[in-house]
């Protein structure tokens, strides 16, 4: 089920993405902290930023899009839910940013140098920080210098070794709960989760949105009855003639409208609460990618042991 809107963390992409969008100084300073190193100042943040180069090409939507003062581009992406595509997906996301940041006949000098940020509230390893960049594979301290850099934030990182501020930020993107320090990060940035809460229009913005989900999860229902009824269907007159023709359709019919039923419901639920609205409408009609989506979220026949 869905949260509610009075329950939605800093780690969902709808208050994650309010939090930053309307507070640019914490953006600033979260950038900071990840990066481990200065930003002057930076523009006004985007949020769930839209890019698709042509019309029916699979496009990225970023949960928060900004630059600085120095023209340095920044992605950042809240993943709440494991992702064995990570690698791949921060490679795609960083070729869309270059093909929006660069217009068709332009030098290709005038790319800017661009991080691509995912925060994981999933285990991803040992490590806190995992920052990639080109190197040369027969001698390492040589650098491609193509001024891109791919960074994963792992929640469940190791504390050994790294700043109390970054120590707190993992504690509480793992946790939720802030440090006790007034004036750290992480309390700010619940201080702002809460104010969050209140805010009726921000409120009534959700819950359209949830609507709109709604409506796409029947049309998801609807269409995983269907498929449900098809496979049951097959596979009942399989195994109707072998042990009987009606007990086998009968049993075929009610094990497939089951499972898909039940598939349906537990991979719209799931993509309702990670926001992911574009490809919850796409998978009610896309069954491959429905099926890409089964897999990712590890549902039904997919469900690791």
């Amino acid at each position: 089920m869905a949260k509610k809107y009075e329950e939605l963390d800093f780690t969902d992409d709808f208050m994650f993405g309010k939090v930053l969008y309307n507070h640019p100084e914490l953006c600033r300073e979260l950038l900071e902290l990840i990066l481990d190193k200065k930003i002057r100042k930076i523009q006004f943040p985007e949020v769930q930023k839209s890019i698709s180069v042509t019309g029916d090409g699979k496009g990225v939507r970023f949960d928060i899009y900004t630059e600085d003062s120095e023209n340095i581009v920044y992605d950042v992406e809240m993943q709440t839910t494991s992702d064995e595509n990570l690698p791949k997906r921060s490679r795609y996301y960083h070729s869309m940013l270059d093909l929006s940041l660069i217009e068709k006949g332009r030098d290709y000098k005038e790319l800017k140098k661009c991080y691509v940020i995912f925060i994981c509230k999933r285990n991803i390893g040992r490590f806190p920080i995992y920052s990639y960049r080109m190197r040369c594979d027969a001698a390492p301290e040589i650098e491609l210098g193509d001024d891109t850099r791919t960074i994963f934030v792992n929640a469940y990182g190791s504390s050994k070794g790294i700043s109390k501020k970054l120590r707190e930020f993992l504690a509480y993107i793992k946790t939720g709960e802030p440090s006790n320090d007034p004036k750290s990060l992480t309390r700010k940035l619940q201080s702002c989760v809460i104010q969050a809460r209140k805010h009726k229009e921000w409120r009534t913005e959700y819950m359209t949105l949830l609507m709109k989900y709604q409506e796409m999860m029947e049309e998801g229902r609807k269409e995983g009855l269907k498929e449900g009824r098809k496979e049951g269907l097959k596979e009942g007159r399989k195994e109707g003639l072998k042990e009987g023709r009606k007990e086998g359709l009968k049993e075929g019919r009610k094990e497939g409208l089951e499972e898909g039923h039940i598939e349906i419901n537990q991979l719209v639920a799931a993509l309702i609460a990670d926001n992911r609205m574009d490809e919850l409408k796409r998978s009610a009609v896309d069954k491959m990618f429905q099926e890409q989506l089964l897999k990712e979220y590890q549902i039904g026949r997919y469900e690791s042991a």
